[in-house]
C-alpha cells in the first residue's frame, strides 16, 4: 500500500477508513457521508462498523513522547473467538486520536449505539505508550430496551384511562425521569409525557439544561415537544410510532408540523407585537440583575 500523510479531518478520517475496508474486501454499504465533527464521526463510524456487520470496533493511539507517534482504528469481523481483524494503522493524524477516542466513549456511555466501551488500556508490545479502547457490539443496543420502557408506559397509561404516549430521559445509559401524557387527568395541555420527563429530570438533576441526555418517547413528539428539547440541549431523540401510523386514530401532529412550517404571516394563530406607550427597558433591567 503506499504511504500516504494521515488525513487530519473527521470526513477525510472516515473516508480513508472506507478505503481500507474495501480493500480488505468489506466495502460500506455507501460512500462515506461529509462528517464535520468529531461527534458526527463518532456517530458515522459506530453505523459503520454495525451496517457492515463489524463484532469490535477499536481505536488506538500512541501517546505522546513516542518515538513512532501514530494512530488507528481496527474493525473486527466474526464470531467471539474467531474474529477476523481488518487493521487500518494510521487512518488519522495522531492529534485526533485522543478527541476522537473521548467523542467515541461519551457517545457509547449514552447508550444509543450498538457497542458498547470498554476502559482505555495499553495494547502491549516494546511500544508502552500505546493506548486502545475497544468497543464491543452487544446482543440487544441499550436504546431498544430505553424504548421498550417509554412503550409500556404508555400501554400502562391507557390502561389507566390515559392517552397512548410514555417517554424515558437517559443520561450516561442511565434512566433520568419517566412520564406519561397526563392531559385528560390534569386538564393540562401541556402535560405531553415528553414535557413531564423532562420538567422531572431538570427538576432532579437541579439544572434547566439537560445537555447530553437523550429522550425515547412512544409517539413521535409534538413541536411543543420538540421545540422544549432543543432549547434544554437534548443531544437526541428517539420514536416507536410514527405520525403517519398515528393518523388514523388521531394522534397524529404532523398538521401542526406542517401550520408552523408557513409564514408567519399565513398562519391561522397571528403573532402581534403590542407595547403600551412608553414601556422600555424590560430587558436592560434583568441584565442589570444578573451576578
Amino acid at each position: 500500500m503506499t504511504t500516504t500523510s494521515p488525513p487530519t479531518t473527521p470526513s477525510a478520517v472516515l473516508a480513508r477508513l472506507c478505503e481500507q475496508m474495501t480493500q480488505a474486501g468489506h466495502a460500506p454499504p455507501e460512500p462515506a457521508p461529509i462528517v464535520e465533527t468529531l461527534d458526527a464521526l463518532a456517530d458515522a463510524l459506530f453505523s459503520l462498523a454495525a451496517r457492515t456487520g463489524a463484532a469490535q470496533l477499536t481505536a488506538w493511539g500512541t501517546t505522546t513522547g513516542s518515538e513512532s507517534p501514530g494512530a488507528g482504528l481496527t474493525l473486527a469481523y466474526g464470531a467471539e473467538g474467531a474474529l477476523k481483524r481488518v487493521a487500518v494503522r494510521q487512518p488519522m493524524a495522531h492529534a485526533l486520536y485522543a478527541s476522537l477516542s473521548a467523542a467515541m466513549q461519551a457517545r457509547a456511555r449514552l447508550g444509543d449505539t450498538d457497542f458498547s466501551p470498554g476502559a482505555p488500556s495499553p495494547t502491549g508490545g516494546r511500544d508502552a505508550s500505546t493506548e486502545s479502547v475497544t468497543f464491543t457490539r452487544v446482543a440487544q443496543p441499550r436504546g431498544i430496551e430505553f424504548m421498550r420502557q417509554a412503550l409500556t408506559v404508555a400501554r400502562e397509561n391507557i390502561r389507566q384511562g390515559g392517552r397512548p404516549f410514555g417517554a424515558v430521559l437517559v443520561r450516561e445509559g442511565q434512566v433520568i425521569s419517566t412520564a406519561a401524557n397526563e392531559i385528560l387527568a390534569t386538564n393540562d395541555p401541556t402535560a405531553h409525557a415528553e414535557m413531564l420527563a423532562l420538567r422531572r429530570a431538570s427538576q432532579l438533576l437541579r439544572s434547566p439544561r439537560l445537555d447530553g441526555c437523550i429522550v425515547y418517547a412512544s409517539g413521535h413528539p409534538c413541536p411543543m415537544c420538540l421545540a422544549a428539547m432543543t432549547m434544554c440541549g437534548i443531544s437526541a431523540a428517539y420514536y416507536g410510532y410514527s405520525n403517519e401510523e398515528g393518523a388514523p386514530f388521531g394522534l397524529s401532529t404532523a398538521a401542526v408540523y406542517d401550520e408552523l412550517s408557513r409564514p408567519m404571516e399565513a398562519r391561522k394563530l397571528k403573532l402581534t407585537p403590542l407595547r403600551p406607550e412608553g414601556e422600555a427597558g424590560l430587558y436592560e433591567l434583568w441584565k442589570g440583575s444578573q451576578p
